[in-house]
C-alpha cells in the first residue's frame, strides 16, 4: 500500500484540472489494521470496507496536506521493519472517539547503495492439497482460503471467523485518498 501511495503521488503530477489547467493535488492517509469487507446491494453491488481502520485512514487523509502521505504509528512501525522508506514525524492528530495518535509523513523510498529502489516485499501463499486450503505465509497474517466452500477463515485473537465469498474479513493495510 505504501508503494501504491508513493506511485499515486508521482502519477498525479501529470494530471491537470480540465477547467483551470492547474495540477491536481491529492492527500493520502495510510493506516494498517483489520477491516470488514463485503459486497452490498443486489441491483448495483458495491464492495465496501468497514471498521476503525477505515475511520483512521480517512481522518489521516482529511488532516493531511496536498501531495503528502500521512501515516499512522502502526504503519510507521511496519514500514520501519524493512528500512526502505523515508519517514519523518508529523505530529499528533485527534481522532473522534479516541485519544490523539502520533502521525508521520511518508516521503518515499530510500535508494540502495547502487542507486536503485528495493523491490517491495511480496506476500506468499501455500496451498495444502490435502485439505484443499490456501494458507497465507506472512508474518502478521494468519488466514486460510477454503476452496471447496469458497470461504476465508481468519484466525484473530484465537477465534476463528468464517466468511462466505460475499463477506470477507481480512487484515489489510488501508489507504484513503481524495483530491483537494
Amino acid at each position: 500500500m505504501a508503494d501504491m501511495a508513493i506511485q499515486m503521488l508521482h502519477g498525479i503530477k501529470t494530471v491537470r484540472d480540465p477547467n483551470t489547467r492547474e495540477p491536481i493535488q491529492i492527500r493520502i492517509g495510510l493506516h494498517c489494521g483489520g477491516v470488514i469487507a463485503c459486497v452490498l446491494g443486489h441491483k448495483i453491488p458495491q464492495y465496501c470496507l468497514f471498521g476503525d481502520t477505515v475511520h483512521i485512514a480517512s481522518k489521516l487523509e482529511a488532516t493531511g496536506l496536498g501531495q503528502r502521505i500521512q501515516i499512522s504509528q502502526t504503519c510507521m512501525e511496519k514500514l520501519s521493519e524493512c528500512s526502505d522508506y523515508e519517514i519523518e514525524p508529523k505530529g499528533m492528530v485527534k481522532i473522534k472517539g479516541r485519544q490523539s495518535i502520533m502521525t508521520y509523513w511518508l516521503n518515499g523510498r530510500n535508494k540502495t547503495a547502487d542507486g536503485t529502489y528495493p523491490a517491495p516485499p511480496t506476500p506468499t501463499y501455500s496451498r495444502n492439497k490435502k485439505n484443499n486450503k490456501m494458507t497465507a505465509v506472512h508474518e502478521n497474517e494468519n488466514s486460510e482460503f477454503d476452496f471447496e466452500n469458497n470461504e476465508v477463515i481468519m484466525v484473530e485473537n484465537e477465534e476463528q471467523v468464517h466468511c462466505s465469498e460475499d463477506t470477507t474479513l481480512r487484515k489489510y493495510s488501508l489507504c484513503s485518498g481524495s483530491s483537494i
